[in-house]
């Protein structure tokens, strides 16, 4: 024997598939310097947010694994933060001006994590300067081929 569904029911499925698809954003196309705008405006509020995570986090220790996940999530969108720069001006000038502001942003992280760790033997905690500490050289190797042009 074989269940049916009420027409009553296939016809809410299809009004509520309809509304969906309407509500998910099927519109026109924003401009290529919108978007980037957008994308700049919101990855500096990320970082802000993350940032203030981290200058929140009680003293070190037992936290270790949430400054490890904060130090990461500041390198990454400081990241985000200076390729929308980028894609906002894509002239090599804002590059090496955005990417300045990225390594002055991680730069100043690495020398905070150094100070929390002064004296704490968390290996944990040298992980997160590590990594952080990576991605400083990243940016300062970006930083120097496009100074160069390379």
């Amino acid at each position: 024997m074989r269940a049916s569904l009420p027409c009553g029911a296939v016809a809410l499925a299809l009004v509520l598939i309809g509304a969906m698809v309407g509500a998910s954003g099927l519109r026109a196309p924003q401009k290529p310097d919108d978007l980037a705008r957008a994308r700049v405006d919101l990855a500096r509020r990320i970082y802000g947010q993350t940032e203030e995570q981290l200058k929140n986090l009680p003293a070190v220790g037992a936290e270790g694994d949430r400054l490890s996940q904060t130090f990461a999530e500041l390198a990454l969108w400081s990241r985000r933060w200076m390729e929308a720069e980028h894609d906002l001006d894509g002239a090599r000038a804002s590059r090496v001006t955005a990417l300045e502001a990225h390594l002055k942003r991680l730069k100043s992280w690495e020398d905070v994590g150094v100070e929390l760790i002064r004296g704490e033997a968390s290996s944990l905690t040298q992980l997160a300067l590590d990594k952080l500490s990576y991605d400083r050289l990243g940016a300062e190797y970006e930083l120097s081929r496009l100074k160069i042009g390379d």
